[in-house]
């Protein structure tokens, strides 16, 4: 007997898709079908690592994203991610960097940030 993902009760997919990234959710699951649509649309306390910027990805799952690893140069609208917990930023701007306030941010509890050799002097 052959089963498929599409036959998986909703509780366990919700189950298995929150140890997922949602880059990877989204690159798998995304367009599949409506069913698999609605479950990701879901899904809350998302975990992204952006290592490049995809503003379909941003468009769809920003304001349910909970931590948000950045790790590109890419300017990253933080305003967007509303319920964002979690900030951790490996390569980062200033316009990032200014943008970290309690009212950009207003559930931020964790923040990491990782400053380029150069930073301060451009």
């Amino acid at each position: 007997m052959s089963s498929l993902i599409e036959d998986l009760p909703n509780e366990l997919l919700f189950d298995v898709f929150q140890y997922l990234d949602t880059r990877d959710l989204y690159e798998s699951f995304w367009g599949l079908n409506y069913r698999f649509n609605n479950i990701l649309r879901s899904l809350k306390d998302l975990s992204l690592t952006m290592e490049k910027n995809n503003p379909s990805l941003l468009t769809i799952f920003a304001s349910r994203i909970a931590r948000l690893e950045v790790n590109t140069w890419h300017e990253i609208d933080l305003i967007q991610f509303i319920n964002l917990k979690s900030l951790i930023l490996h390569r980062t701007t200033r316009n990032q960097i200014t943008q970290i306030r309690p009212n950009v941010i207003p559930k931020l509890v964790s923040l990491s940030i990782s400053l380029a050799f150069d930073f301060w002097s451009s």
